[in-house]
């Protein structure tokens, strides 16, 4: 019994393991890998991350969402998408959005000068 369990595992894992994580990206768009706030000021908060408008995939989700099949109809596609989180894309509107928020709130922390630049990384 224990055997079986511990194959079934292994399996399930290697079959989470094995989705790629951009099935879902149309062609010419980007999945949102990570953001990276950086500040040369030692007082500013660091919750500045909390600004941005768009937030990364957490990777196990993004998986499990892609392990469910494109045919919404059938039950257990749905309840698999359910579970996982579907793919965020790259928005540069938003990503401006995010850049004036940000700005907005080092102005407020006191930080009258501070400039907020985006650099955006393809892979």
């Amino acid at each position: 019994m224990n055997r079986l369990l511990y194959c079934f595992i292994v399996v399930l894992l290697f079959g989470v393991a094995s989705c790629s994580t951009t099935k879902n990206i149309p062609e010419n768009q980007y999945l949102l890998n990570s953001i990276k706030v950086e500040h040369t000021t030692r007082n500013a908060t660091s919750d500045l991350e909390d600004f941005a408008r768009q937030q990364p995939n957490n990777k196990l989700r993004l998986r499990v969402y892609n392990m469910a099949g494109c045919d919404t109809t059938k039950c257990i596609n749905r309840m698999i998408r359910k579970l996982g989180q579907e793919p965020v894309i790259y928005n540069a509107k938003q990503t401006d959005n995010s850049a004036q928020q940000l700005q907005k709130e080092m102005v407020n922390q006191g930080y009258l000068r501070a400039a907020v630049d985006t650099i955006l990384k393809p892979k």
